[in-house]
């Protein structure tokens, strides 16, 4: 039923792959599908590539996944213009999951000179930062919030006063802006508002007391929720 998947960016191609499944009607409106684990060996990848591929997909609601029975195609799945917005969203989208262990790797990689070389203008830009998403929370613009939690980043980063770390930073934030990202950032910040709210609170405190120990531990914690979504 499925292929090989060769490209670098897997679990665009496993999405895309159910996505034509659907729209050929190899599987109609209410059908399930194989198993994760049938599916990863039809096409040579991870299960959690396929659970990954199949999050994305249960958040553009193109199917539905009922724990302990499986994962079913929506009663929206046959809509052409519904698979003819989807597709492209995937043809432009990168990997998240390895996006986010880049960004969670250069993170723990500059933090201790962004503590070391941080002045008290830097700290006032990440608690302005911060207050700008805990505005939008409260209104609960998840949009917004995510636009504020990227600002707060690259603060973090220019905190470093190192051009290359700055630059670096923006552009691993800008492969973030795809419309698959976006949905899935967005879902995760309303799922998990409260306690992203405190993380970067813990952030910006442990960097007023220069705690490098601290902002690590809160960093891992902060990507590996953010992964764990993608696949959980």
């Amino acid at each position: 039923m499925f292929k090989k998947v060769q490209s670098e960016t897997k679990v665009s191609q496993i999405a895309r792959q159910i996505l034509l499944a659907i729209k050929n009607g190899d599987y109609k409106p209410g059908d399930k599908l194989p198993s994760e684990r049938q599916i990863a060996d039809q096409m040579g990848v991870s299960r959690n590539a396929v659970r990954e591929a199949l999050k994305s997909l249960q958040l553009l609601k193109i199917v539905e996944v009922r724990t302990g029975v499986g994962t079913f195609t929506n009663t929206l799945a046959g809509d052409e213009n519904l698979n003819g917005e989807i597709f492209p969203i995937f043809e432009e989208s990168k990997d998240l999951a390895e996006i986010i262990e880049a960004r969670k790797a250069f993170e723990l990689g500059f933090v201790s000179i962004a503590v070391a070389n941080a002045s008290s203008k830097d700290i006032r830009n990440l608690e302005q930062s911060l207050k700008k998403m805990c505005s939008k929370a409260a209104i609960k613009d998840y949009r917004k919030y995510l636009s504020a939690g990227r600002e707060f980043h690259i603060n973090l980063a220019k905190s470093s006063h190192n051009d290359m770390i700055e630059e670096i930073a923006g552009i691993l934030w800008e492969m973030t802006n795809s419309r698959l990202s976006a949905i899935i950032h967005e879902s995760y910040a309303a799922e998990n508002l409260e306690k992203s709210v405190e993380i970067h609170s813990m952030i910006v405190e442990a960097m007023k007391k220069q705690n490098v120990k601290v902002i690590k531990q809160i960093l891992v914690t902060h990507y590996k929720e953010l992964k764990d979504f993608l696949v959980v």
